[in-house]
């Protein structure tokens, strides 16, 4: 079992980064029980939230994800996510920090820039210069200039809002989007589930579940909680077909802006 546990872990941190990166977005929209309209600053409230990653019946870290407002307008706005492993978790991977800057803009959201460092080493960073559909980046030690494709690119957090405000506003979020990840621009395939109830739900919820798919195959799964203004109350990860990881929401405290 540990040397599964280690195979497992090796990839953990990847895992963390992407999967935990992205939540943050599904509750990020105001606690007001509407998408609004314009470019209003109110559509969106600071948050500070806490996440717990298990597996094996074990906790392997833990999550504090942040949003913020970073413009003077009240329309330009940085999400962080740093994540602690804990236990043997920690004996395979570092601290992770995200952190994403984007902009609301005429009912859109636009990328601005996306960094990922690991054990304090910048890992990835992506700046999005719009204007002449292109990107500019690092991948590790390598440099990067992209050409933006005709429906546009985003990165793994940014994503997830455009995913949550479809939501919000009654459109299913289901499509295929090109995402920079690693230095590639990658196909994500993004299915709306509907609803259901968790299994061992006491109180029986009905919960929107959003799946992710690779090559075919279930990746991840969101579970998002209407009362909580799609919040997700728990994230699993998936692969050939067995459940890997679960990310669970512990606490979240929203801050006036």
């Amino acid at each position: 079992m540990l040397s599964e546990l280690h195979r497992h872990n090796r990839h953990s941190g990847r895992f963390l980064a992407s999967c935990l990166t992205a939540c943050w977005l599904n509750f990020c929209l105001c606690p007001d029980g509407h998408a609004g309209t314009g470019d209003r600053p109110g559509l969106f409230k600071p948050f500070t939230a806490i996440y717990t990653v298990h597996a094996w019946n074990m906790q392997l870290g833990q999550a504090t994800l942040r949003l913020s407002q970073s413009g003077q307008d009240g329309r330009e706005w940085l999400y962080e996510a740093i994540i602690v492993p804990q236990g043997l978790g920690a004996l395979f991977t570092g601290t992770l920090h995200t952190r994403a800057r984007w902009r609301w803009q005429n009912q859109k959201v636009v990328p601005l820039e996306f960094v990922k460092t690991e054990k304090g080493k910048q890992q990835e960073r992506y700046v999005f210069d719009d204007a002449h559909k292109r990107l500019y980046g690092a991948y590790k030690s390598r440099s990067l200039q992209l050409d933006l494709p005709i429906g546009g690119a985003i990165d793994q957090n940014t994503l997830f809002i455009k995913l949550l405000a479809d939501l919000r506003k009654g459109k299913s979020p289901t499509g295929t989007y090109q995402v920079i990840s690693r230095g590639k621009l990658r196909e994500y395939q993004i299915h709306d589930r509907g609803w259901g109830v968790l299994k061992n739900d006491s109180k029986k919820r009905s919960l929107r579940r959003i799946e992710r798919e690779k090559r075919g195959q279930l990746s991840q799964r969101y579970w998002l909680n209407p009362a909580y203004h799609y919040l997700p109350v728990r994230i699993e990860k998936w692969k050939d077909g067995r459940r890997q990881q679960i990310i669970r929401l512990q606490k979240i405290v929203w801050r006036a802006p």
